[in-house]
């Protein structure tokens, strides 16, 4: 199963997430909820480095992906951020809500 969490701070914008595991839908290679999760959350990841040019910390191995967003930049760039972030949430709990033996959310705040 992927496990994927999310943080809000108290404004409740999402400010860092966890995906680990694998699906376990179908064989490696082949299996489309993993694509799912990882194309969406790479994406959202690489879409903050290209629209904003903030760089997140991202701790990338086998299983796993983290990813924090940066804390001191402008309101501008944290709304685009925001735009991203949520974007790919709500992708990810579409994900979960079709496969809810192979993808579980939880979201906490900080």
């Amino acid at each position: 199963m992927i496990e994927i969490t999310v943080w809000r701070n108290k404004e409740q914008s999402l400010e860092a997430f966890l995906v680990e595991g694998h699906a376990g839908y179908a064989d490696y290679g082949q299996d489309i909820v993993c694509a799912a999760v990882s194309t969406l959350t790479q994406t959202a990841i690489l879409a903050i480095e290209e629209l904003t040019g903030e760089e997140p910390v991202v701790d990338l191995s086998e299983g796993r992906l983290y990813c924090e967003v940066p804390s001191r930049i402008s309101a501008k760039k944290q709304a685009i951020i925001s735009t991203i972030l949520e974007t790919m949430f709500v992708g990810l709990m579409a994900i979960a809500k079709e496969y809810p033996s192979n993808v579980a959310i939880s979201q906490l705040r900080r």
